[in-house]
This record gives C-alpha cells, sequence and structure tokens, in this order.
C-alpha cells in the first residue's frame, strides 16, 4: 500500500518530516504559487518520495505557448533526473484552459519526455 500527500502551500518547511515519515507521493509541487526550489525539494526529498506536480495550472490558463514550453522543460530538467518525477499541472486545469495552452504543455512533455533519469 502507498501513501500521497497533497500540500499546494507551504511544503519548503517540512520537506524532510515529509521524506522521514516515508511519504511514497508528494503531489502539489508548485513553483508559483508556493515559490517551491525544485533543487532544494530533490536534495530534501533525496529520491525517497516520488514528486508529482512542477506547473502551476494558471500557466496553462494564460500563458504564450513560449512561456508555457519552458515552465514544463524546467520542471523535467530540475524535477525529473534519477526518477520520482510525474510532471502535471498544479492542482488542476479548469474548464475555461484553452485547448491551446493544454496542447502547448503535452507537446512540450512530448518533446522532453526522454530526459536522462541519471543525475
Amino acid at each position: 500500500l502507498k501513501f500521497g500527500y497533497m500540500i499546494t502551500t507551504g511544503v519548503m518547511p517540512i520537506l524532510d518530516d515529509i521524506r522521514d515519515c516515508e511519504v511514497d507521493l508528494l503531489l502539489g509541487i508548485d513553483p508559483i504559487q508556493d515559490r517551491v526550489d525544485f533543487k532544494v525539494v530533490k536534495e530534501k526529498l533525496d529520491g525517497r518520495v516520488c514528486v508529482w506536480g512542477g506547473v502551476n495550472s494558471a500557466v496553462t490558463l494564460r500563458s504564450t505557448r513560449g512561456v508555457i514550453r519552458r515552465a514544463v522543460y524546467e520542471a523535467i530538467e530540475k524535477l525529473a533526473p534519477g526518477g520520482g518525477f510525474i510532471l502535471g499541472a498544479v492542482d488542476a486545469l479548469f474548464k475555461d484552459t484553452p485547448s491551446e495552452g493544454v496542447s502547448a504543455f503535452i507537446e512540450a512533455w512530448r518533446e522532453k519526455c526522454t530526459y536522462p533519469r541519471s543525475t
């Protein structure tokens, strides 16, 4: 049985606790809403907790294709090495999210999805 924990704000001060409590999945890593430092997340969780998120959902709602691509690339480049990362919009895509934003997100993921898994 696996355990997932969702938190979209206030995660940085409790990363050690999340790791030490043996949480399997941390859902809601958001670089905008919570100003999460991806590098610190990777270091503190030390490959022991899978991370899900990486892109704020507002990016797909209001941004250009280039901004969306950069957000997806940054999340993958910083959170994916070593494995244990699931790319996703935090915390949801809304009904008024333009299909162009979703398409740009998926296209950027496909371009980058063969990331190197070694650190």
